[in-house]
């Protein structure tokens, strides 16, 4: 599925609305891969669902944007094609990425870190030891 995504956001035109939707998408996708590969042991209310997403998301589609708009106003984007386009793209969009998935991660499974994760002593998970 990342695939698709990263080519949308390395050939698309370096538009606003194209950085906005590729980050939300990208970061809706790997939100989805953290919520569904979350500790089954450790609770998760709606709200720290809904506030890892809303994390991930916002910081991705900002720091996308940001650097979306120095690229344009520095006069990079304007007539950019081939090489130079893929550069650019590349740079906003593994840049907003990279810092997103951080955002994603930590925050998505922030319950974890806060209320901790059963450990087990055995590998049938029937001897618990306590909470990481």
């Amino acid at each position: 599925m990342n695939v698709p995504i990263l080519f949308g956001m390395l050939l698309s035109r370096p538009t606003m609305f194209n950085t906005m939707f590729f980050q939300w998408l990208n970061q809706s996708y790997n939100a989805g891969m953290n919520f569904g590969n979350k500790n089954s042991t450790c609770p998760y209310t709606d709200m720290d669902i809904f506030k890892g997403y809303l994390a991930a998301v916002a910081s991705s589609v900002s720091v996308g944007v940001i650097m979306r708009a120095l690229t344009n106003k520095a006069g990079l984007t304007k007539g950019a094609t081939g090489k130079k386009l893929l550069i650019l793209n590349t740079l906003v969009g593994a840049s907003a990425s990279a810092f997103a998935s951080f955002c994603n991660t930590f925050f998505m499974r922030y319950a974890e870190i806060d209320k901790g994760i059963d450990v087990f002593e055995d590998a049938k998970l029937e001897k618990k030891v306590g909470i990481s």
